[in-house]
């Protein structure tokens, strides 16, 4: 998520955003949202620490690091703590190449002095960093993926492709990713903003990066979702997969959108109408939004 502009319109007044990503980087979205006139509210339901250095150790050779052709890191927080794995057991391989997942890793990477990043150009997950060419030709390359512990197991598609391409993939995992329950004061502060929001007939939306956010949203809310106040909120989600899975939990009103920079501001603009008038997307025209809703079957 980009820093606040103070340059911008504040023209997303009305709508009411509740960010759900773990304190350390909640904090950063919501002032991105309220620069932008929008009313937020902070509900993490994921935390995020770092691997011991033990735990890292216990799964993770540093033979392999020195051998390595290429290193991917696959979020930001894999970003943020890896480079500081990589470092603490001898550095980087001077001739490996360096692959971020999206542009948001691409600038933590940044930030701690690497340079010379492979970035797929638009997209940010992984079929959009396998299309790079770079990563077309690889039968016999050692390839490292720096990511997370995902108590779900997460998902393995680049992995499975880099390994069905010949490549010899071994994983670095140095931080854990956990459901979390949330507090009876930040429960308190959603009920009384998604109130207010009903009584001005606007649709509230939550920004909801992965499946595992919504499962513990799920958890966390379960009385408001029996209620089906939960399930009639608008999500914005990162991806397909993360739709198809909310749609499956039984949102209603689910969203495809950017999560960084201009094209995020530029989507939710389109959707602010909507939202204001708390229509759901699937019975508005198709046509305006055929990017960004994933409807269900």
């Amino acid at each position: 998520m980009p820093n606040p502009d103070l340059t911008k319109v504040p023209d997303l007044n009305g709508l009411t955003i509740v960010v759900t990503r773990p304190w350390r980087q909640a904090d950063a979205s919501a002032n991105w949202f309220r620069s932008l006139g929008a009313q937020v509210v902070l509900f993490p339901v994921l935390e995020i620490e770092a691997l011991s250095e033990a735990t890292i150790d216990e799964n993770f050779s540093v033979t392999q690091l020195r051998s390595t052709n290429a290193i991917i890191f696959v979020s930001a927080n894999a970003a943020e703590y890896g480079v500081a794995a990589i470092e603490a057991r001898g550095g980087f391989p001077q001739e490996a190449a360096i692959f971020a997942i999206g542009n948001a890793t691409r600038q933590r990477l940044l930030e701690h002095g690497l340079s010379k990043i492979q970035c797929p150009a638009s997209g940010n997950d992984s079929e959009a960093l396998l299309a790079l060419l770079e990563l077309q030709n690889i039968n016999g390359k050692q390839i490292l993926i720096v990511r997370g512990v995902s108590e779900g197991g997460g998902r393995t598609f680049l992995q499975d492709t880099l390994q069905a391409r010949g490549a010899i993939v071994s994983t670095l995992e140095c931080y854990v990713r956990g459901a979390v329950t949330a507090s009876a004061d930040a429960h308190d502060r959603l009920d009384v903003v998604l109130q207010a929001a009903r009584a001005l007939g606007v649709m509230p939306a939550f920004s909801v990066l992965s499946v595992e956010t919504l499962e513990s949203l799920l958890d966390n809310l379960a009385g408001l979702s029996r209620a089906g106040g939960l399930l009639e909120c608008m999500m914005l989600v990162p991806h397909p997969r993360v739709a198809v899975a909310a749609h499956k939990m039984g949102f209603t009103n689910v969203s495809v959108v950017p999560m960084s920079g201009e094209t995020l501001h530029a989507e939710l603009l389109k959707l602010k109408p909507l939202l204001l008038e708390n229509k759901s997307p699937a019975n508005a025209d198709k046509n305006s939004h055929a990017n960004l809703q994933i409807n269900p079957k």
